[in-house]
């Protein structure tokens, strides 16, 4: 079984942008992160949540869970690949959703992909 999952970022903390794939067979699970850019930070991770982007009461975009899995640190330039095993895949409890970058040192989401399935 695989499935590919595909979203877009959009800036929460900080300017964010790129894109986000994620391919999940039965090995483990790759994501690639492409045409990436954020705003500068001291510990900069990326990360995978079962939350979706909702938007608040005044309009601005938040991720809809607080739960998130580190996969690595988020490393300046614009192409990036992540690859999980499949002990480290399965360690997830829930389906993703979304893919974050998350800012350790503000404590912050600087952007947020929510992941579709691609046909």
């Amino acid at each position: 079984m695989s499935a590919t999952m595909q979203g877009t970022f959009q800036s929460l903390a900080d300017a964010t942008t790129g894109t986000a794939t994620l391919e999940v067979n039965e090995s483990g699970a790759v994501l690639q992160l492409e045409d990436m850019s954020t705003g500068p930070g001291k510990d900069l991770r990326v990360m995978l949540s079962p939350g979706t982007l909702a938007a608040r009461a005044g309009g601005e975009l938040e991720v809809s869970s607080t739960k998130m899995i580190e996969i690595g640190p988020f490393r300046a330039g614009a192409t990036q690949r992540f690859v999980m095993d499949s002990q480290m895949w399965t360690a997830m409890e829930e389906p993703v959703r979304s893919v974050l970058i998350y800012d350790y040192s503000a404590k912050n989401t600087r952007g947020a992909a929510a992941l579709s399935d691609q046909k």
